[in-house]
């Protein structure tokens, strides 16, 4: 019977520190949270800068007898980077109003994790010049290789 007052002041003493631990520990994880996005958002930037290259140059891939015979019959690089550069402007456009619609129907969720208004024109203007300088970077080495193609040499391949 002894035992039995000396487990009851652990137990309470346990509840007490769990209690006095836990609004701090949740305040360092409410604190975090913006970092913890924001390093999700930067690889998320990554990922998508990493699939349009990887799209665009399977495209370009694709089109490089394309690429010869009109760079053969008189196109200059100019015309063929224009023409990646379009092609691939036009899935990131898509994507953009895509992002911004969903932003705006989203704005109640996004509002409970974001300490900032989602609706912010500064903020999704920022984005959408970052996402659009880091997608003509990502699609800039295939427009590039497709705009030095040799003519011969791509119209011997196939």
């Amino acid at each position: 019977m002894q035992k039995f007052p000396e487990d009851v002041r652990e137990l309470r003493v346990s509840v007490v520190v769990l209690a006095i631990d836990l609004p701090t520990t949740l305040g360092q994880v409410m604190f975090q949270l913006p970092q913890i996005f924001g390093v999700f958002a930067w690889l998320a930037l990554v990922l998508a800068a990493v699939g349009l290259h990887s799209v665009v140059s399977y495209t370009v891939a694709q089109r490089t007898t394309e690429f010869g015979i009109r760079m053969a019959l008189g196109a200059q690089r100019a015309d063929v980077l224009r023409m990646v550069f379009r092609a691939a402007s036009v899935s990131l456009g898509a994507g953009i109003l895509a992002g911004i619609a969903l932003s705006f129907a989203l704005n109640q969720i996004i509002a409970k994790w974001a300490q900032a208004n989602p609706r912010d024109p500064g903020i999704l203007l920022a984005g959408t010049i970052l996402l659009g300088f880091v997608s003509g970077l990502a699609c800039a080495i295939p427009a590039r290789r497709a705009s030095k193609v040799d003519p011969m040499i791509a119209l011997r391949s196939e």
